[in-house]
């Protein structure tokens, strides 16, 4: 049986770490040994990988450039080994690795830009989470990522003169859109909407100048139309709203919780920005632009309004977004697409994720 070790770009787990376990679990249904390999220093990572039983290879270290050191030195010694490696730095802690992937989960910015040039210039072949995001990061392929199905949820009928409950997960940042949310929420209250907001998220990392920004926006809204879960499951989100909004303004890569959203059922409204409209499909008509409260409140009223004039119409937009889900970004889709990579090495070609559906 063929090993397979997949290294972290974080010891503590975000978007891309999440992806880091999905492919381990495809990896582990295809039938390769799966090894973990992060520093024990945070240990979130190792903690999650011991929890779903995969081997873990510890490194002794507690920041970011005593990892690539401790992981270079490691694939030294495991110079046969297969590593994928989830994130950029360990991609280029391991440019001269022969047996490598790179997988990308951000648009390098900055100096980082430097790094992933050099990786291009290593000549392997990296993917990227989404079309958007590989058009963005040149010499990089699409390996659009996947969710697990959440529980389907029913859609409650509206009614005129109901309150409406809307949703937003994710950080409480002004890059996530939060407070352009809150100030379309403002102006559909200024035409007599009665609107409550779930904010289910955190401040995560966010410094306390950005933090004040977004608690300055919110505070256009009353404060008993706020309700403030903090870190809850998605699937827990879901139950409490009529309809979720996603109104980055960053150059969302993928959107996970876009897709958790399409695969459970939830009506979805999201803005322009990076791969959501991607995620969605040409044919989604809740799309608003980024950064724009008017537009965005404009986009609500229209979702808003089918929701509870045309219950028929918004059953099939939201069993349209549900199909795409199972098509592309389902566990079943994600399996398939790293079968096809693994299926690659196990050949001795170089491993090029399939063709895919989806591209903008």
């Amino acid at each position: 049986m063929t090993r397979l070790y997949l290294a972290t770009n974080n010891g503590d787990i975000s978007g891309g770490e999440v992806m880091l376990f999905a492919i381990a679990r495809a990896a582990r249904e295809e039938g390769w040994e799966v090894s973990v390999i992060a520093p024990r220093t945070p240990d979130e990572v190792c903690r999650r990988a011991d929890a779903e039983g995969y081997d873990v290879v510890r490194l002794a270290a507690d920041s970011r450039l005593a990892y690539m050191a401790q992981l270079a030195r490691w694939a030294a010694r495991h110079r046969d080994a297969w590593i994928w490696c989830n994130g950029l730095v360990p991609s280029f802690a391991l440019i001269g690795h022969r047996r490598r992937i790179t997988h990308l989960h951000q648009v390098p910015t900055g100096a980082n830009r430097i790094f992933a040039a050099a990786l291009r210039a290593a000549g392997r072949i990296s993917f990227a989470p989404s079309h958007w995001a590989a058009a963005h990061v040149p010499g990089t392929r699409a390996l659009p990522n996947w969710t697990p199905a959440l529980p389907a949820v029913s859609s409650r009928e509206l009614s005129e003169g109901d309150a409406v409950h809307l949703g937003f997960i994710g950080r409480l940042s002004t890059l996530k859109g939060v407070g352009t949310l809150a100030r379309s929420i403002a102006l559909l209250q200024e035409d007599g909407l009665d609107i409550r907001l779930h904010l289910a998220g955190d401040w995560g990392h966010i410094d306390p100048a950005q933090r004040e920004t977004v608690q300055k926006a919110l505070a256009v809204l009353p404060e008993h139309d706020l309700i403030r879960h903090g870190r809850i499951p998605p699937e827990q989100l879901h139950r409490e709203v009529d309809l979720l909004v996603l109104p980055s303004q960053w150059g969302e890569v993928f959107g996970l919780t876009a897709a958790e959203a399409m695969s459970a059922g939830v009506p979805l409204v999201v803005s322009d920005d990076g791969a959501l409209p991607e995620l969605l499909g040409p044919e989604h008509p809740w799309i608003a632009r980024a950064g724009d409260a008017q537009n965005l409140a404009a986009v609500l009223r229209s979702a808003l309004r089918t929701l509870r004039e045309d219950p028929e119409r918004a059953r099939r937009i939201i069993d349209a977004a549900h199909t795409r889900w199972r098509r592309l970004y389902s566990p079943e889709a994600g399996r398939a697409r790293v079968a096809e990579v693994l299926g690659c090495i196990r050949r001795g070609e170089d491993p090029v994720p399939p063709a895919q559906e989806g591209r903008p």
